[in-house]
């Protein structure tokens, strides 16, 4: 794209955030009907499930256009008679489904709200059959996968070659999407929100729970809707200036520390394979250092599996977003130290492929975030480097398996038609509820901190654990707080920290959270 062009398209952004919200569906009634059979198939849950359809314009900035797309939407109607309302939800990404999204959480949601609420979420655009941003077919990824690195530090010229792979996506989604790449941006699924919210026909107000990247949506909603919020709570929150507006280089902060984590309570569980009497915490975090190195240059042979970079990677980077999975990691680890063995491993790494795979929409999360992002675009890698040494320095157990993403968006061609251009410093009907991870590697705390602090009288809660968002490392405190917050509008006292109830290697649930929860009344 032209230099120019970019110009006029960002200024055709910055004077689209103006446009008020058109309540097409304000008369609107959606009609509940019983959901696909593919969706009630991937339902494990004995929670009820109903689907609908909402329509909304394709493009908000254009008032007199009758072209439509088609919101996806499912509900877990409340446990409890009558409904309190009905809360909206986002899962992050950007770029994952809102269906399926319930379907994995909604043994959780249901209890953390108490019952009282409809449940409702819909694919955002990008996603599944909405505008659906993938650029490249099954054989193309396959091919692209074998081509280029998943991680820029997996080799020498792993970096060269994640940027040379990063601008084959970005051209070839300008090429393939560029009739819908600025369509499927955040200002236009927040006025989605907003459009279901005039369907559902309650009280025009906006009931949310937001993870990850829904909480810059869930931000974006609150600061471009501010007096139609009702209870939002934002849940492991991204650094949503960062978002728009660079390559949030604040989002790993807490990774390495989180990983040390990883061995520090190892050796304090007397149930960590990894654990040795001879080792401290120190020393394994340093042998596994060592061997990651080493594998790098020197792949491991296993039958016809090899031992390497990637797949050593990918086993820690998937075990990092919550500590349940910490076993996992510390006996794939253990096996693979203590007895020479890499089969736990490799089998472990099949699996966590496997859920990715088939959890994602290819190419929606750069065909959203990158169209978000007002930065400058570079043309050579070598103008990239501040970034990646930035990246590098702050993070080498998860920097590296973000870069693709970083060198996609330098690179990107398309701009989303509206980008919210406003500060974040709000004040909103109902204050926001954040919550934050202390030791969060993907959205750390002081994100949260720094985000509450725009948003007048909001409330804020740190949460004294390891993982990605609230559920990672479930607490009674937390589900309290939570409950009361949907129940009343309660945000807790300035300075509240919750202690997990889930330590590391325990084997406790999210049941037994329940039980605690529910055993206090």
């Amino acid at each position: 794209m032209k230099p120019s062009l970019i110009h006029l398209s960002l200024v055709a952004a910055a004077n689209a955030v103006t446009v008020p919200l058109e309540a097409r569906n304000s008369n609107c009634s959606i009609k509940w009907t019983k959901c696909d059979a593919a969706l009630e198939k991937l339902k494990t849950s004995k929670l009820p499930i109903e689907c609908a359809n909402v329509t909304a314009p394709l493009d908000y900035t254009k008032r007199d256009s009758k072209e439509t797309v088609t919101l996806e939407l499912i509900r877990v109607p409340a446990v409890k008679k009558p409904s309190k309302g009905t809360i909206l939800f986002n899962f992050g990404g950007p770029g994952d489904a809102g269906r399926t999204g319930m379907l994995e959480q909604m043994d959780q949601l249901m209890p953390s709200v108490g019952y009282q609420h409809d449940l409702v979420a819909f694919d955002p655009r990008g996603t599944v059959n909405t505008l659906t941003f993938t650029c490249r077919n099954e054989t193309e990824l396959a091919a692209f996968t074998s081509k280029f690195p998943t991680y820029s530090n997996s080799s020498d010229n792993a970096l060269g070659r994640t940027w040379a792979g990063q601008g084959v996506v970005a051209e070839t989604c300008y090429e393939r999407k560029k009739s819908i790449g600025s369509y499927v941006g955040t200002a236009f699924t927040a006025r989605d929100l907003m459009t279901v919210v005039d369907a559902l026909g309650e009280d025009g107000l906006l009931r949310y729970w937001g993870f990850s990247y829904g909480t810059t949506l869930g931000a974006t909603v609150a600061a471009m809707f501010p007096d139609r919020m009702d209870k939002v709570i934002l849940d492991g929150v991204q650094n949503a200036h960062e978002y728009y507006h660079s390559h949030d280089e604040q989002m790993n902060l807490m990774a390495d520390e989180s990983f040390s984590g990883f061995f520090k309570h190892c050796v304090e569980s007397p149930t960590c394979p990894l654990a040795s009497k001879n080792h401290t915490a120190a020393q394994l975090e340093r042998q596994f250092w060592n061997f990651l190195y080493k594998v790098k240059y020197d792949p491991v042979r296993v039958g016809t599996d090899i031992v390497d970079y990637d797949m050593i990677k990918n086993v820690v980077v998937a075990s990092l977003y919550g500590p349940s999975s910490w076993i996992n990691l510390a006996k794939s680890l253990g096996d693979l130290f203590n007895k020479n063995n890499a089969t736990t491993l490799i089998e472990y790494e099949k699996k966590i492929r496997g859920n990715v795979q088939a959890s994602v929409t290819p190419d929606a999360n750069p065909g959203i975030q990158c169209g978000d992002k007002d930065i400058k675009r570079v043309v050579s890698r070598e103008d990239f480097m501040p970034v990646v040494n930035e990246k590098y320095n702050t993070s080498k157990a998860i920097a590296d398996s973000l870069m693709f993403s970083d060198m996609a968006c330098a690179q990107w061609k398309m701009d989303a038609k509206e980008r919210y251009g406003g500060d974040f410093h709000v004040k909103t009907k109902k204050p926001l509820l954040f919550i934050g991870n202390t030791w969060d590697p993907m959205t750390p705390y002081q994100s949260a901190h720094n985000m509450s602090s725009g948003f007048e009288g909001s409330g804020l809660i740190e949460l004294k654990s390891y993982g990605h968002g609230s559920f990672a490392q479930p607490s009674a405190c937390v589900v309290r707080a939570v409950r009361e917050y949907f129940a009343t509008g309660k945000i807790p006292e300035k300075g509240k920290k919750c202690e997990t109830d889930t330590p590391a290697f325990s084997g406790k649930t999210f049941a037994d959270v329940l039980k605690i929860v529910d055993g206090s009344k």
